[in-house]
């Protein structure tokens, strides 16, 4: 499974007065059960990259490739392949309307015409996913929970159709930072333990550097880089060209580095770190 574009251009409003192209010639492969974080200043286009990701435009250059199949070819039936595809735009929770938070996550199953036990197990399967407790949260008005909360029961009203592909805009905005540990968490957790496909738009680099297996970078809607995090991080050319702000532990990183502390790695959590360095100058103090 994955996605694939080819060559792929977007231009909004076409042959009016108001035509701007979005993205240019842009070809990438994402492979199944990968974690990619897109990044970029506003404007790059990466709203526009995740929404025909996601098959929610149309009428654009190039290919998009779905699992193989071409989107563009009339035979390939695009209601079954968005069925594999959870899509949750930036404060997804303004879209809660009904008035428990168990009614909210079971919309969409009962829009399929499942039955009411097959329903339940699956919304509470889905809530146990974002560590919500069922009994607790089921009959809860999902406007009277924290942000937090409200952001967990999102994700679930998107983990209970059981989707391969999950693409996420900016999914810990406006969150606390207990909050946005808890939800960096269960995305880690979608995609290690679940195989979920993640791809994130996010500006926080420090949740790119701890959970990507590969970093796109997007300008004025070029695709510039597309690469491990380290590798991006530490390429001072594309950093101060492109103002990206490194993560904090690539910048402790390269001071060690700079200082004559040389690592063999670098971490992607803070523990981690703190693991490597007491290892370091163990053998440092052994040696002296």
């Amino acid at each position: 499974m994955s996605i694939e574009f080819k060559n792929v251009g977007y231009t909004y409003l076409r042959k009016t007065p108001f035509e701007k192209k979005v993205l240019h010639d842009i070809s990438f492969k994402i492979n199944s059960g990968e974690f990619i974080s897109i990044v970029g200043h506003t404007g790059s286009g990466k709203s526009t990259l995740i929404q025909l990701m996601g098959m929610l435009l149309k009428d654009f250059e190039g290919n998009i490739l779905i699992d193989s199949l071409d989107i563009k070819d009339k035979k390939v039936r695009k209601s079954n392949l968005r069925r594999n595809f959870g899509f949750s735009f930036q404060y997804p929770e303004y879209q809660f309307f009904e008035d428990t938070i168990y009614k909210d996550i079971a919309f969409s199953l009962r829009l399929r015409g499942e039955n009411e036990e097959a329903i339940k197990s699956k919304v509470k399967n889905a809530m146990e996913m974002v560590f919500l407790d069922y009994d607790k949260y089921k009959d809860r008005s999902p406007f009277d929970i924290s942000g937090g909360e409200k952001r967990k029961v999102s994700l679930a009203s998107i983990l209970v159709l059981d989707p391969q592909y999950i693409i996420l805009d900016e999914p810990t905005v406006g969150l606390d930072p207990k909050s946005v540990e808890e939800i960096t968490f269960i995305i880690e957790n979608l995609n290690k333990k679940f195989n979920k496909t993640i791809i994130v738009v996010t500006h926080i680099m420090d949740f790119v550097y701890r959970l990507s297996d590969r970093v796109m970078l997007l300008n004025k809607g070029k695709l510039i880089d597309f690469t491990t995090p380290y590798e991006f991080f530490t390429n001072d050319y594309t950093c101060n060209k492109y103002f990206i702000d490194r993560p904090y532990l690539i910048k402790l990183f390269l001071e060690l580095k700079n200082r004559g502390i040389h690592l063999k790695s670098c971490p992607r959590n803070i523990r981690d770190m703190e693991i490597l360095l007491i290892d370091y100058f163990n053998k440092r103090g052994i040696n002296d």
